[in-house]
């Protein structure tokens, strides 16, 4: 846990989350912190972070629920500044998490 501005966050750590080995902490992990819902924060350790990106939401093309062969952590992707952004479902994501 943290604290952000005053409020205890809880940390997950992503390596867990998928299934990866551990991994020490070091100069390039951070945590990201995730609004779950209007009342709720998480952290997420994550090995490192490259950017932080304002994607307007016409670049974004939802994956649908019933889409054969979709991971449940994917929600979508983005087209934006010429790169290809894969945008995780945080609600899935933390939903056998916390």
């Amino acid at each position: 846990m943290i604290n952000v501005r005053g409020v205890i966050v809880t940390v997950v750590d992503a390596r867990r989350i998928y299934n990866l080995g551990s991994k020490e902490v070091d100069d390039d992990s951070r945590i990201v912190i995730i609004e779950v819902d209007d009342e709720r924060s998480v952290g997420l350790m994550v090995d490192m972070v490259h950017e932080v990106k304002d994607i307007p939401e016409s670049c974004v093309d939802m994956m649908a629920e019933n889409r054969e062969g979709r991971s449940a952590y994917i929600q979508g992707v983005a087209h934006y500044q010429d790169n290809v952004i894969v945008l995780v479902d945080a609600d899935v994501m933390f939903a056998s998490a916390l």
